[in-house]
């Protein structure tokens, strides 16, 4: 993909530290080319996130992305859920990307207790 701005590796930071407080052990993915920025996982559950930043949350500015990541697990399924997490001041939106597009995930529930990111 491309090289990430200061924004987006900030952003890609505060994403690992909420996976960490909801019991995730995440790694953040460094080499380029990349798919995923973050790869979290726990007992029973593997993240893979791509975070972005952005002035608006709108889903149609990461169009082409999502074309080509429902594309990928199409013929080769990630190892888990497949996530999109933009930034936009004051907080995040969160999609589930797959073969058929991404849907909003409406609920997240970081405490361990819960099941840390919405299933």
């Amino acid at each position: 993909m491309i090289n990430p701005g200061k924004v987006e590796r900030s952003a890609v930071y505060e994403a690992m530290d909420i996976l960490q407080n909801a019991g995730y052990h995440a790694e953040r993915v460094s080499t380029y080319p990349k798919i995923f920025d973050i790869i979290a996982w726990r007992t029973g559950r593997t993240l893979c996130i791509c975070v972005r930043s952005s002035r608006q949350a709108k889903l149609s500015a990461f169009r082409d992305y999502i074309q080509a990541i429902s594309k990928m697990i199409t013929t080769l399924p990630a190892p888990g859920d497949v996530q999109l997490w933009v930034y936009r001041r004051p907080g995040w939106s969160r999609w589930r990307i797959s073969t058929g597009g991404a849907s909003p995930i409406e609920q997240w529930d970081i405490s361990p207790a819960h099941g840390g990111v919405a299933a």
